[in-house]
């Protein structure tokens, strides 16, 4: 049985890692502790994800051509957000008076 690692995991669901810490602190989530690290069955997050979505949403399931479209959208964006992190993280960033940002390296 191979487990996923909390990014794994995150991606699967389309949520951030930070979010997904959150859900195992709260225990919204099934995981698993191994020492200090989180770990998570990917069999067991699909059953979770599919009791939840039923739960939640009594009409029509969507199509899988759908589902796939939206999965890689999601993965997308986060890949964006990572960049987009990195980024702001190298720069220094404020307003000037006009309210326009400006960057310094």
């Amino acid at each position: 049985m191979s487990l996923w690692r909390v990014d794994q995991a995150a991606d699967f669901l389309g949520i951030r890692p930070k979010t997904l810490y959150e859900w195992v602190r709260t225990g919204r989530v099934p995981h698993r502790k191994l020492g200090f690290n989180v770990r998570f069955d990917p069999a067991e997050l699909e059953r979770w994800v599919g009791q939840h979505r039923s739960a939640a949403s009594p009409q029509e399931p969507a199509t899988p051509e759908f589902e796939a479209a939206a999965l890689a959208a999601v993965r997308q964006l986060r890949r964006l957000e990572a960049d987009l992190g990195l980024f702001f993280l190298a720069q220094t960033v404020f307003c000037d008076q006009e309210q326009n940002l400006v960057f310094f390296e």
